[in-house]
């Protein structure tokens, strides 16, 4: 017992095992990225689907592709500090995971924004309140970076939207605490649904066995 006590409170804080951690992550990460959607952006999905159903900025295409390389650079700063089980790792797979979703379920068919998937997913966890303790934190910081670079009210509102409700404990707490017993009913693809099923496919699996161990070490 003395020795399996030691053993446990060396393997605790061991560098071996969060240098193991990283590499579940890694290897977990690149088999989730194998699929239909191999672009980093929007750009695929958008050529895909009727022009009418995308929300694009005033200059077209361009703009567009400008504005996410800027939301990465933002997102990439903003969660710099965070461990790696929000990593851009993470935030990059969700969004992958959105746009394959959004795809699948045909988003712009039901009317729906594949640019407020793609913007939504990018900062999901903005100053989340798991590292900044504040609910409001996130919105408010998404909502002033696009609207510091021109993104119209419309899509500004359903980004920040989606980022406010895709948390697990805000749908909770929507639901008194308690989800309702039974399947919930199926309804036409939102943004929010695409997102949010994202960022829980993430939570599950190889890759989220390996996310939750490098949270706990990093709060231990």
């Amino acid at each position: 017992r003395g020795s399996l006590a030691k053993t446990q409170l060396l393997l605790r804080g061991s560098l071996a095992v969060r240098l193991l951690v990283s590499a579940l992550l890694c290897l977990a990460a690149t088999a989730s990225l194998h699929g239909p959607v191999t672009r980093r952006s929007t750009s695929s999905i958008l050529r895909a689907v009727p022009r009418s159903r995308c929300a694009t900025m005033r200059g077209g295409e361009g703009d567009t592709a400008k504005l996410i390389a800027e939301t990465e650079e933002f997102v990439r700063k903003e969660i710099a500090a965070c461990d790696a089980s929000h990593d851009w790792g993470h935030v990059d797979r969700v969004r992958r995971g959105a746009l394959k979703i959004a795809a699948l379920e045909r988003l712009a068919d039901a009317g729906g924004d594949v640019l407020v998937v793609e913007l939504a997913a990018l900062m999901h966890d903005v100053r989340d309140y798991k590292y900044s303790g504040s609910d409001v934190a996130g919105v408010d910081a998404a909502r002033a970076f696009l609207a510091e670079r021109g993104v119209p009210d419309a899509t500004v509102a359903a980004v920040c939207h989606v980022i406010e409700h895709v948390g697990f404990q805000k749908e909770k707490k929507e639901c008194g605490g308690a989800f309702p017993a039974g399947e919930a009913p199926l309804g036409p693809p939102t943004e929010l649904a695409c997102v949010q099923d994202a960022d829980r496919l993430d939570a599950i699996g190889a890759v989220g066995i390996a996310r939750c161990l490098t949270f706990g070490g990093a709060r231990s």
